[in-house]
């Protein structure tokens, strides 16, 4: 796998699940696109004294909230997915630059569903 990135000009960071990791994976990645790099970077280290605590999960919560997130093979799902809370709208992409409305056709041939629910 770490011959993709150089390969194909894209960053590939590990991260963790929580909202804070992932913030975290997408700064990182914007990083390595505006610096012209394609490399594998880990972001995820749980167990790591160097781990900053980012604070209370309350704080975070505020930052984000939870809507229907349509999943490849099942389908929408209620509050599965997250996006930026209104207090960060100049910062939300899908708003800033009206991308509300983004489709993708499933190819019949996904077995993906399945595979989720066993």
């Amino acid at each position: 796998m770490s011959r993709w990135p150089k390969k194909y000009h894209v960053p590939i960071v590990v991260t963790g699940f929580e909202p804070l990791d992932v913030l975290e994976g997408i700064r990182r990645a914007v990083r390595q696109l505006e610096a012209g790099r394609g490399e594998v970077e880990n972001a995820y280290a749980p167990g790591s004294p160097a781990r900053r605590q980012s604070g209370r999960p309350e704080d975070a919560a505020r930052g984000v909230c939870g809507f229907a997130r349509k999943w490849r093979g099942i389908g929408e799902i209620p509050y599965s997915g997250w996006e930026l809370s209104d207090i960060y709208n100049e910062f939300d992409a899908t708003k800033r630059f009206t991308l509300s409305d983004i489709r993708t056709q499933e190819s019949p041939l996904c077995r993906s569903g399945e595979v989720l629910q066993g």
